[in-house]
């Protein structure tokens, strides 16, 4: 019988694993990852369940660091757009900067809303990371190679296929939090660059500055449900997760279970 009793396991990840009659009594589960994980007949008395703040600030830092970084691409394709008039050689990449950061914003705030199906959340989510990545992948791309169109296109497609694939089938929570930060640093660009827009209409008296005024309000809204969303995601990869488990007959007597997930578990209550 394997044995973790009295052992300090914080934040590991045993998810999908068989681990029928294994031994956690007295040990630190906190921020364990336990998903679909075999646990008939395990031992989990006198365990520490809950929020691990040592994988909570692992986590909020891969959050910041990409955020920094994405934003950071992201306003200079933002600024170099604004610098450029309908006649300019670089107004058909400009329309499709204010297209891709549109839907991929839109796409993200829409995944993050809780009136929705998990269906289309998840679609919504797929869609917005896919575009994220490309506009992400298109400007690295242009920059290592002195904004060659055809590398920077190149890029676009193979950053975006990358995030799309990530986004479906890698489940670990630091991707997790990667992946949902990039679309909503693009949502909150999308807001900064219909505002920026709406502020220079506005100023001609242009009455179309209204609708880019009204569009601005909207996508801040979204990016802010987004935000929420990321943090809700921040919490729940940091507490232990019992989701889909199998703890048929197991035990969990004096254990402090204070933020465990249990949902969709078999053989708790």
């Amino acid at each position: 019988m394997i044995s973790f009793k009295n052992q300090h396991l914080q934040a590991r990840s045993f998810r999908q694993q068989i681990l029928n009659g294994t031994d956690f009594s007295g040990a630190d589960i906190r921020g364990c990852n336990f998903n679909q994980a075999q646990l008939v007949g395990a031992n989990f008395e006198r365990v520490k369940a809950g929020l691990s703040p040592q994988k909570l600030m692992r986590l909020s830092g891969i959050m910041i660091a990409i955020a920094l970084l994405v934003g950071d691409a992201l306003s200079r394709l933002i600024f170099g757009a604004l610098g450029q008039i309908p006649n300019s050689s670089a107004w058909l990449f400009v329309l499709v900067l204010y297209g891709v950061l549109g839907l991929a914003g839109a796409s993200a705030g829409i995944s993050s809303l809780k009136s929705i199906s998990l269906k289309t959340s998840r679609l919504a989510g797929v869609f917005s990371a896919v575009l994220s990545g490309a506009w992400l992948g298109f400007f690295y791309a242009g920059s290592a190679s002195g904004n060659n169109p055809s590398i920077a296109i190149a890029g676009a497609m193979s950053a975006g296929l990358v995030m799309g694939v990530a986004s479906v089938f890698l489940h670990q929570s630091w991707i997790k939090i990667a992946i949902a930060t990039i679309p909503t640093v693009t949502t909150y660009g999308a807001a900064f660059l219909l505002g920026a827009t709406a502020s220079v209409s506005l100023s001609a008296q242009h009455s179309i500055g209204f609708a880019y005024a009204i569009a601005t309000f909207v996508y801040v809204w979204l990016t802010l449900s987004s935000l929420k969303s990321i943090i809700r995601s921040l919490n729940l990869a940091s507490t232990t997760s019992f989701k889909g488990a199998n703890l048929t007959n197991a035990r969990f007597d004096q254990a402090a279970l204070n933020h465990t997930d249990f949902s969709q578990s078999i053989g708790y209550c």
